[in-house]
């Protein structure tokens, strides 16, 4: 039964790399990203259940779309506070 019980656990672990993606293709594509502005995820290899990886997936692209819309300024202003162009 303990065997069982494990294989089922693995069959609904993911790792959140896989959902990662999307919201770094979601962040290029924002009005407020520059050219050069990156996402970094990190821990995308920790394994989640991918029911609650599905709840989880609609907030996080709204805290990734606030923080690109809120948290980062053009590049002309970069420039200017002499932080480099893109943002990370």
């Amino acid at each position: 039964m303990d065997n069982l019980l494990d294989d089922m656990k693995k069959i609904v672990m993911l790792p959140f790399q896989r959902f990662s993606v999307s919201f770094r293709l979601r962040a290029r594509t924002l009005p407020r990203a520059g050219q050069g502005d990156e996402l970094v995820v990190r821990g995308g290899e920790i394994e989640m259940d991918r029911r609650v990886l599905e709840e989880m997936k609609d907030p996080l692209i709204h805290l990734v779309r606030n923080c690109v819309d809120h948290g980062i300024e053009p590049p002309q202003e970069r420039l200017q506070q002499e932080s480099p162009p893109w943002a990370r």
